[in-house]
């Protein structure tokens, strides 16, 4: 399994389609596979710092828009100002610190995981089959996360009752925070909430920090510290609780897709979907009492189907000549046989492919249902 998920060698190229490319087993093993939980760690410090730069950089471009002049700046004070803000300046001046921090971590991850970091990266388009397993999972995963947030709610209320020196940690709630800016435009709100955290914390948790930890720890191990590194950035402890399940499910489908863009698309929709549902009354997102264990139940379908799907290394059938198929510099050194070449393939099951049509069509009716008034 771990050889088949994540350990197999990279694509020397791919072809256009994602269902299929050359692989040669000929690893480069002169730098460390990926971060450790030491490195993993300065990461993930490293990704708070360069928002914190960030927040501070958005703030001073913000107030050079704002401020009429610079007598303004004698009597500044920064909330009066920032209520003052726009509703899109606002989501911003929140927001946008996120992008000014990837602007510079992605690059610096790259070089991290070079030589040949896109290659690393898994840049290969997912099958359909796999695709839509996956984009299926996000409305049953929503409510699986919603429920956990509850409970941990529940949970987090009566610890601050017993400890009130935790109430420091109410002002992180991402969706209290968010939910103050309803009123941006909704093309923005979905840009900051939803695209960039899509490719940012997809590239940090599972390309960089989530390649290295499973091919330390292994598979289990380290797909288990990833989820709780990616859970624990989100720093509000109920919200903590209700990303585990989430991180799970992305990281299982980076793992079985080996398509970094299947779990970019997932991170999307479901952060594009919360952003949506977030102006929407909250009387209207009650859900029946079955919905929770019917989508418990369909993840652990789509869990299994997308192992039984999953991308993996298989020898190339060829009836080329060798001598045809291969470059004489590319043999092995001192011997007659060629390097070994794979073929990186997907099987597609009807079954699968039908639920997830089903399922995506309900979901797509009852978000629907509740985004439009009656």
């Amino acid at each position: 399994m771990n050889e088949d998920l994540d350990n197999a060698p990279r694509p020397e190229y791919s072809n256009s389609s994602g269902e299929a490319s050359v692989v040669i087993d000929n690893r480069d093993r002169s730098r460390p596979a990926g971060p450790g939980l030491p490195e993993s760690l300065f990461w993930i410090f490293l990704f708070f710092l360069l928002q914190m730069i960030g927040m501070v950089v958005v703030i001073i471009a913000m107030m050079a828009v704002t401020l009429q002049n610079v007598e303004q700046l004698q009597d500044f004070q920064f909330e009066p100002w920032f209520e003052a803000l726009s509703p899109n300046k606002k989501l911003t001046v929140v927001t946008a610190p996120a992008l000014v921090c990837y602007v510079f971590l992605i690059p610096l991850g790259l070089w991290r995981m070079s030589p040949r970091p896109l290659r690393k990266l898994k840049m290969d388009s997912p099958s359909l089959g796999q695709l839509l397993v996956a984009t299926s999972l996000v409305v049953p995963m929503t409510v699986i996360a919603d429920s956990m947030m509850q409970l941990g709610e529940l949970g987090w209320a009566k610890l601050v009752e017993n400890i009130p020196l935790l109430e420091m940690f109410q002002g992180t709630d991402v969706h209290e925070v968010l939910g103050k800016f309803n009123d941006s435009t909704l093309l923005l709100a979905v840009f900051f909430i939803a695209v960039v955290p899509a490719i940012g914390e997809e590239f940090l948790f599972r390309g960089l920090i989530g390649q290295g930890l499973t091919r330390r720890w292994g598979i289990t191990l380290g797909v288990a510290l990833t989820t709780l590194l990616f859970a624990g950035v989100h720093m509000y402890p109920p919200h903590i609780f209700a990303i585990l399940p989430v991180g799970l499910t992305l990281h299982w489908v980076y793992l079985t897709t080996r398509s970094f863009w299947a779990p970019v698309l997932f991170h999307f929709l479901n952060n594009a979907l919360a952003t949506v549902l977030l102006r929407v009354d909250q009387d209207d997102l009650e859900t029946p009492w079955f919905y929770l264990p019917v989508a418990l139940a369909y993840a652990v379908w789509c869990f299994y189907w997308l192992f039984q799907m999953r991308t993996r290394r298989v020898p190339e059938k060829s009836t080329v000549p060798a001598d045809e198929q291969f470059d004489s510099a590319l043999a092995q050194p001192e011997t007659s046989e060629e390097p070994k070449r794979y073929v990186l393939k997907s099987d597609t099951f009807a079954l699968p492919l039908v639920i997830a049509a089903v399922m995506l069509a309900l979901c797509g009716y009852d978000v629907v249902r509740v985004l439009i008034p009656q």
